[in-house]
């Protein structure tokens, strides 16, 4: 539990396998935080800050991933990363690049109200259900090149892939 936690180092969590509920609600990571190719299961990121950038590439998230609120000062990448569960970013900033380049989003991906400062990249991503990006705003360069939003009637009471009242 690292609830509130105060990472005043380089945060070093590469390969690491969270195997119980990963909670970093509130941390601060004042330099860079890397959880590349990092196994967890469910994951509780709300309120963080990530003052130096972060990595998350080839991360597999198992169960359901919370970043809401949380606020990416630098570039963050989450490239390659695959989110087995319900993923959401609602209410984020990503004030410099924010990669989510060749990511698998299996369930719903929730960027509502979410604000790209930087360029954001969803080029090769993959989203096989819902992915909600109302209200976000993107104030510069968006890609979503070779992106597939798949809507599966699965989850019939789930509207499809909305940018309603996004703001480019």
């Amino acid at each position: 539990n690292f609830l509130e936690a105060m990472f005043a180092q380089h945060a070093e969590f590469t390969e690491a396998i969270f195997t119980q509920d990963a909670c970093f609600r509130g941390a601060v990571f004042t330099q860079a935080a890397y959880f590349n190719r990092a196994t967890i299961s469910q994951a509780k990121f709300n309120g963080a800050i990530f003052g130096q950038g972060g990595g998350f590439d080839g991360v597999t998230f198992s169960e359901d991933v919370y970043f809401n609120t949380a606020t990416f000062s630098e570039d963050v990448y989450f490239n390659e990363a695959t989110f087995f569960r319900d993923v959401y970013f609602n209410e984020a900033t990503f004030t410099e690049v924010a990669s989510f380049q060749g990511a698998t989003f299996i369930r719903v991906a929730y960027f509502s109200q979410a604000i790209f400062t930087g360029v954001a990249i969803f080029d090769g991503a993959e989203f096989q259900r819902m992915a909600d990006f109302r209200e976000a705003t993107f104030k510069a360069r968006v890609v979503f090149r070779e992106t597939k939003f798949r809507d599966d009637d699965t989850y019939e009471c789930l509207p499809g892939t909305t940018f309603s009242l996004a703001r480019f």
